[in-house]
């Protein structure tokens, strides 16, 4: 980590996530699918403004992804166990942040 004033730190931030879907498999065609613009739907990390009420915060949601990346996150239906589970994900991310922060 860089302070942007030339001087520098590491640390080793642990994070344990409780996983609410199946794990993403990669697919040859989503290569293609990028490449061509088309917008398609890809469980990515992107910085969350607002969606499921979460903002300022970088987590696994599925996003509309183009040539230049995340077009816009897609909020799909969850249940009030995968919404509980994104909000502890969401804390835990800052959580981690404002150690990171600290240093």
């Amino acid at each position: 980590m860089t302070d942007g004033h030339g001087g520098s730190d590491s640390q080793t931030v642990t994070l344990n996530v409780t996983p609410v879907n199946d794990a993403p498999v990669a697919d040859a065609d989503k290569t293609v699918t990028v490449a061509e613009d088309s917008g398609t739907v890809l469980p990515v990390c992107a910085w969350v403004d607002g969606e499921y009420g979460i903002a300022g915060v970088y987590l696994g949601v599925e996003a509309e992804i183009g040539r230049e990346g995340v077009r816009r996150v897609v909020e799909t239906a969850l249940t009030e166990s995968e919404r509980a589970g994104l909000l502890a994900a969401a804390e835990a991310v800052r959580a981690k942040q404002a150690d990171v922060q600290s240093l």
